[in-house]
């Protein structure tokens, strides 16, 4: 009887000893108090595909709404470290870096191919061993796909080695493909908007034009150009603590530019302009004023549009009743058409509006 019952003991503590085996292999979460936890959802990563050229990118997580503060991102069974969502609880984002992506690269042969996405609550331990036992803490699988680059580029060429200083670089090509490059740059302690062009697919460049040619720091860059070659860029500049919306024009592809001009109302804090020339030559300006609570609310959008090359303006604002949030968008279609976008009241809707007729 002895015998058995020893017998007996052996088995138990065999099976515990291969339970305990079988739960470190599955990666036993020993940290992370699991009842405050939830599954993650995901409705869609961003990007869902690169092209693999040796450096790094952002991968945007998101989500109708994240219920937990912290999460940890899996690609394949790499863990990346945690992150807390955004203000709206709607998106995670972690930088892959370019060490990584070649490791996966090399490893995984010729050709294209695709990644596991996933993400966990689970923070503090490793589990890319044990995604089916804890999958109530696990998203679902999203695919990112892997191409190979066979894209062959020029070595970087430094353009404009006395401009050391530069930020904010915007670049347009015309129908014509001419380059036209604008950038915000620092002369002394003042930013300024400086502009050059190339007509040769960026080999030879023109001589760099400040634009603004402001006492006033310069900012938030937009840039347009129109069919005929005619050119146009407007700016903030910060005036005592008050911001103002500029424009100037180039009629010659560039060469020449007149002075700017101010567009803006007068004591009102105008920020974020935004440039679109129709397939009419029109142009529009869109711009928000700054409530003065410190809390970068808008009450109120700007158009202003100009059928002469900017000569004379006409304006319409538009005006939520709460407050307008975020930066608006601006874009134009084909015969006409005009759409201005902007969110309002936080995160609870969008305004569009939009005109068929050229505003």
């Amino acid at each position: 009887m002895d015998k058995i019952w020893k017998l007996l003991l052996l088995v138990i503590v065999f099976l515990g000893m291969h339970a305990c085996k079988g739960n470190l292999s599955e990666g036993v979460v020993v940290e992370d108090d699991l009842s405050n936890l939830t599954k993650p959802i995901v409705s869609r990563i961003n990007p869902e595909g690169i092209i693999y050229n040796d450096i790094g990118f952002t991968l945007n997580v998101f989500s109708d709404y994240y219920e937990n503060d912290n999460y940890v991102l899996y690609i394949n069974n790499k863990k990346f470290e945690k992150a807390s969502p955004n203000y709206w609880h709607y998106v995670l984002s972690w930088k892959i870096s370019k060490e990584f992506l070649k490791e996966i690269v090399d490893s995984a042969g010729e050709g294209n191919f695709k990644v596991n996405v996933r993400i966990s609550s689970i923070v503090k331990t490793d589990i890319s061993s044990a995604f089916n036992q804890y999958k109530a803490y696990v998203s679902d699988v999203k695919k990112l796909e892997i191409k190979r680059d066979n894209t062959n580029f020029s070595s970087p060429v430094k353009l404009f080695p006395e401009w050391s200083n530069s930020s904010y670089l915007l670049l347009q090509i015309d129908n014509k493909e001419n380059f036209y490059l604008a950038w915000i740059e620092l002369i002394g302690d003042t930013n300024q908007a400086m502009f050059c062009f190339s007509q040769d697919g960026g080999q030879t460049w023109s001589q760099v034009l400040n634009i603004s040619r402001s006492s006033n720091n310069v900012s938030q860059l937009g840039m347009d150009i129109d069919e005929s070659g005619h050119f146009y860029m407007v700016w903030t500049e910060d005036k005592e603590g008050v911001n103002e919306v500029y424009f100037s024009r180039s009629l010659d592809s560039g060469a020449t530019w007149y002075n700017p001009l101010k567009i803006s109302e007068e004591n009102e804090d105008s920020i974020n302009p935004l440039i679109e020339v129709d397939s009419n030559g029109k142009i529009f300006v869109a711009w928000c004023c700054l409530l003065q609570d410190h809390n970068f609310r808008y009450d109120k959008i700007w158009l202003s549009a100009s059928s002469d090359l900017g000569d004379n303006w006409d304006k319409r604002i538009f005006q939520a009743d709460d407050y307008i949030s975020g930066y608006p968008a601006i874009r134009s279609g084909k015969d006409g058409t005009i759409y201005l976008i902007c969110g309002c009241k936080g995160e609870d809707y969008v305004d569009c509006h939009f005109s068929l007729d050229s505003g």
